[in-house]
């Protein structure tokens, strides 16, 4: 081949990855729940600053939302944030939960668009709007630094399965709340991305596509968890899900930054959660979210008459 046209496309590679390493993470950034507008509009021009950065527009992202019928609720979830971002054009769909009354906390998930790999989940401890909304801007940031990561440095886990073991089945609800403990402590690290169970089998569904060339690559490199509690692990969810996390971060040697420093504000946020699940008739979902704030929170006596009134009704 003629040595100038080698030069030349070799200069054209060069430039194509100059390109796309300094391209913009184009972002969604929506809000549900009460007093979160202010916020939303002081973290944008926050970041609004950062040209590593592209943040949507909100009236437009709204729009394509309420034509998909897609709720703000529901964006909470992987398949829903994972639709919305692809009809967008986003890389990363975040969504900040708004405070209830007597709670100073937010919540803020922020997805992988195209493969709904979670890179933050946490609540964010505000006294008002502006430290709330410089605490979402550096929560996105940092999740935005996670995703830029290279993939050899960045953990992808999945939680396949947590199993009761051998304890009674009244039981089962500490298992599934440890788990959804655990996914939170995970995300928490800078090294760690999580996959969520339901999110997962989607993405199982979807690998025989010949198209889906993002999930052939996910699933590949995805670290799966499956855990089985016993007896000797029937103490406080809450610990359980903390000590768990710490063998995981010394197995795959990343820091797990933990969630026990927050853990009222983590258990008022799995209670909004518990709240939101119960007003979209998924009964089951919601007792997990209760019994999650509740292994976080159990002085919470309003919970736990909560939990009563809402067992009943998640018979089978």
């Amino acid at each position: 081949m003629n040595p100038r046209l080698l030069l030349l496309l070799a200069l054209i590679s060069v430039v194509a990855m100059i390109g796309k390493t300094q391209a913009a993470t184009r972002i969604a950034l929506v809000g549900a729940g009460n007093g979160v507008e202010n916020v939303l509009d002081a973290a944008t021009a926050l970041m609004s600053k950062d040209t590593d950065l592209q943040l949507l527009d909100r009236a437009e992202v709204g729009r394509v939302l309420r034509e998909q019928e897609i709720s703000l609720a529901g964006l909470v979830r992987a398949e829903h944030a994972v639709k919305a971002g692809q009809l967008l054009h986003a890389d990363l769909f975040a969504v900040l939960e708004g405070a209830t009354a007597g709670s100073p906390s937010f919540g803020l998930v922020v997805f992988d668009a195209e493969n709904g790999v979670r890179y933050a989940d946490s609540a964010l401890v505000a006294s008002n709007a502006v430290s709330a909304a410089s605490a979402t801007a550096v929560a996105i940031q940092a999740a935005v630094a996670k995703a830029r990561r290279n993939p050899q440095d960045l953990h992808t886990v999945g939680l396949l399965r947590v199993r009761n073991a051998d304890l009674p089945r009244q039981f089962d609800g500490l298992c599934d709340s440890v788990g959804l403990l655990l996914e939170r402590e995970l995300t928490a690290s800078p090294g760690i991305a999580v996959l969520e169970r339901r999110r997962l089998e989607q993405v199982n569904k979807e690998r025989s596509l010949p198209t889906n060339a993002d999930g052939n690559r996910l699933l590949s490199s995805l670290r799966m968890i499956e855990l089985d509690i016993g007896q000797d692990g029937a103490g406080l969810r809450g610990t359980l899900a903390h000590l768990l996390a710490d063998k995981t971060e010394r197995f795959l040697k990343v820091p797990v930054a933990g969630i026990s420093a927050n853990r009222g504000a983590e258990a008022a946020r799995f209670h909004r959660e518990y709240l939101l699940l119960l007003q979209h008739g998924d009964s089951i979902g919601a007792v997990h979210a209760l019994d999650a704030a509740m292994a976080l929170a159990p002085d919470e006596e309003p919970w736990q008459r909560e939990m009563v009134l809402l067992l009943p009704g998640c018979r089978s």
